[in-house]
Protein backbone atom coordinates (compact mmCIF):
# COMPACT_ATOMS: atom_id res chain seq x y z
CA UNK A 1 0.00 0.00 0.00
CA UNK A 2 2.84 2.37 0.85
CA UNK A 3 4.18 1.71 -2.56
CA UNK A 4 0.90 2.51 -4.20
CA UNK A 5 0.64 5.72 -2.24
CA UNK A 6 4.20 6.62 -3.18
CA UNK A 7 3.43 5.83 -6.83
CA UNK A 8 0.30 7.90 -6.72
CA UNK A 9 2.16 10.79 -5.13
CA UNK A 10 4.84 10.45 -7.77
CA UNK A 11 2.21 10.57 -10.53
CA UNK A 12 0.63 13.60 -8.86
CA UNK A 13 3.96 15.42 -8.72
CA UNK A 14 4.65 14.63 -12.40
CA UNK A 15 1.16 15.82 -13.38
CA UNK A 16 1.66 19.02 -11.36
CA UNK A 17 5.02 19.62 -13.07
CA UNK A 18 3.45 19.09 -16.50
CA UNK A 19 0.65 21.48 -15.61
CA UNK A 20 3.17 24.06 -14.36
CA UNK A 21 5.19 23.62 -17.59
CA UNK A 22 2.07 24.22 -19.66
CA UNK A 23 1.25 27.34 -17.62
CA UNK A 24 4.83 28.64 -18.00
CA UNK A 25 4.81 27.98 -21.76
CA UNK A 26 1.44 29.73 -22.08
CA UNK A 27 2.80 32.75 -20.20
CA UNK A 28 5.98 32.72 -22.30
CA UNK A 29 4.03 32.62 -25.57
CA UNK A 30 1.72 35.37 -24.34
CA UNK A 31 4.70 37.59 -23.50
CA UNK A 32 6.30 36.84 -26.89
CA UNK A 33 3.02 37.72 -28.60
CA UNK A 34 2.79 41.01 -26.68
CA UNK A 35 6.42 41.85 -27.51
CA UNK A 36 5.77 41.18 -31.20
CA UNK A 37 2.67 43.38 -31.12
CA UNK A 38 4.66 46.12 -29.42
CA UNK A 39 7.40 45.92 -32.07
CA UNK A 40 4.80 46.00 -34.85
CA UNK A 41 3.17 49.04 -33.26
CA UNK A 42 6.53 50.82 -32.98
CA UNK A 43 7.28 50.01 -36.62
CA UNK A 44 3.88 51.36 -37.70
CA UNK A 45 4.43 54.57 -35.72
CA UNK A 46 7.82 55.00 -37.36
CA UNK A 47 6.32 54.46 -40.81
CA UNK A 48 3.56 57.02 -40.09
CA UNK A 49 6.14 59.57 -38.95
CA UNK A 50 8.17 59.03 -42.13
CA UNK A 51 5.02 59.40 -44.25
CA UNK A 52 4.15 62.63 -42.44
CA UNK A 53 7.68 63.99 -43.03
CA UNK A 54 7.45 63.04 -46.70
CA UNK A 55 4.11 64.83 -47.03
CA UNK A 56 5.52 67.94 -45.34
CA UNK A 57 8.49 67.92 -47.70
CA UNK A 58 6.13 67.56 -50.65
CA UNK A 59 4.06 70.52 -49.42
CA UNK A 60 7.23 72.61 -48.98
CA UNK A 61 8.33 71.70 -52.50
CA UNK A 62 4.93 72.69 -53.92
CA UNK A 63 5.01 75.99 -52.00
CA UNK A 64 8.47 76.66 -53.39
CA UNK A 65 7.26 75.99 -56.91
CA UNK A 66 4.27 78.30 -56.39
CA UNK A 67 6.51 81.06 -55.01
CA UNK A 68 8.86 80.67 -57.97
CA UNK A 69 5.95 80.87 -60.40
CA UNK A 70 4.62 83.95 -58.63
CA UNK A 71 8.02 85.64 -58.79
CA UNK A 72 8.32 84.75 -62.46
CA UNK A 73 4.89 86.20 -63.22
CA UNK A 74 5.71 89.34 -61.24
CA UNK A 75 8.98 89.81 -63.07
CA UNK A 76 7.21 89.19 -66.37
CA UNK A 77 4.63 91.83 -65.45
CA UNK A 78 7.43 94.24 -64.49
CA UNK A 79 9.17 93.65 -67.84
CA UNK A 80 5.89 94.26 -69.67
CA UNK A 81 5.35 97.49 -67.75
CA UNK A 82 8.90 98.58 -68.50
CA UNK A 83 8.37 97.92 -72.23
CA UNK A 84 5.09 99.83 -72.10
CA UNK A 85 6.83 102.72 -70.36
CA UNK A 86 9.53 102.79 -73.04
CA UNK A 87 6.89 102.75 -75.79
CA UNK A 88 5.04 105.62 -74.15
CA UNK A 89 8.25 107.61 -73.74
CA UNK A 90 9.02 107.11 -77.42
CA UNK A 91 5.50 108.10 -78.38
CA UNK A 92 5.76 111.24 -76.26
CA UNK A 93 9.10 112.10 -77.83
CA UNK A 94 7.71 111.49 -81.31
CA UNK A 95 4.69 113.67 -80.56
CA UNK A 96 6.96 116.33 -79.18
CA UNK A 97 9.15 116.26 -82.29
CA UNK A 98 6.07 116.47 -84.53
CA UNK A 99 4.72 119.49 -82.68
CA UNK A 100 8.10 121.13 -82.07
CA UNK A 101 7.83 123.48 -85.05
CA UNK A 102 4.70 125.29 -83.93
CA UNK A 103 4.84 124.75 -80.16
CA UNK A 104 4.42 128.45 -79.40
CA UNK A 105 0.72 128.22 -80.00
CA UNK A 106 -1.50 127.57 -76.95
CA UNK A 107 -3.63 125.03 -78.77
CA UNK A 108 -0.55 122.94 -79.52
CA UNK A 109 0.39 123.03 -75.87
CA UNK A 110 -3.10 121.89 -74.96
CA UNK A 111 -2.91 119.07 -77.50
CA UNK A 112 0.46 118.01 -76.15
CA UNK A 113 -0.87 118.07 -72.60
CA UNK A 114 -3.93 116.06 -73.62
CA UNK A 115 -1.66 113.53 -75.36
CA UNK A 116 0.36 113.26 -72.17
CA UNK A 117 -2.80 112.86 -70.09
CA UNK A 118 -4.06 110.22 -72.53
CA UNK A 119 -0.77 108.34 -72.26
CA UNK A 120 -1.02 108.65 -68.50
CA UNK A 121 -4.53 107.19 -68.52
CA UNK A 122 -3.30 104.18 -70.47
CA UNK A 123 -0.91 103.39 -67.68
CA UNK A 124 -3.31 103.97 -64.76
CA UNK A 125 -4.19 100.27 -64.59
CA UNK A 126 -0.62 99.46 -63.62
CA UNK A 127 1.26 100.56 -60.51
CA UNK A 128 2.87 104.03 -60.75
CA UNK A 129 6.00 104.15 -62.85
CA UNK A 130 8.66 106.78 -63.34
CA UNK A 131 6.88 107.92 -66.47
CA UNK A 132 3.65 108.56 -64.60
CA UNK A 133 5.43 110.53 -61.92
CA UNK A 134 7.27 112.53 -64.58
CA UNK A 135 4.08 113.22 -66.53
CA UNK A 136 2.26 114.22 -63.37
CA UNK A 137 4.98 116.71 -62.45
CA UNK A 138 4.88 118.57 -65.81
CA UNK A 139 3.26 121.98 -65.40
CA UNK A 140 0.56 122.79 -67.93
CA UNK A 141 2.40 125.85 -69.23
CA UNK A 142 5.56 124.06 -70.40
CA UNK A 143 6.24 123.89 -74.07
CA UNK A 144 7.31 120.56 -75.54
CA UNK A 145 10.82 121.91 -75.99
CA UNK A 146 11.03 122.91 -72.33
CA UNK A 147 9.71 119.53 -71.40
CA UNK A 148 12.32 117.83 -73.56
CA UNK A 149 15.15 119.80 -71.94
CA UNK A 150 13.75 119.06 -68.50
CA UNK A 151 13.64 115.34 -69.29
CA UNK A 152 17.22 115.42 -70.56
CA UNK A 153 18.30 117.14 -67.38
CA UNK A 154 16.53 114.77 -64.99
CA UNK A 155 16.86 111.54 -66.98
CA UNK A 156 19.97 111.97 -69.12
CA UNK A 157 20.47 108.27 -69.90
CA UNK A 158 16.95 107.65 -71.17
CA UNK A 159 17.26 109.84 -74.26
Amino acid sequence: MQRKIAMEERKLIVAQRKLESIRLLTELFLRAKLEKQHQDLQQRILELEREKERQLEEEERKKGIEKRKLKESESKKARQLKRKEVRLRRRLLRNWKQTQGNSKDRSDRRQMRSAIVKAEEEVTDSPPTKLQSVVASIPRYWTPQEYFYWMQEHYPYHW
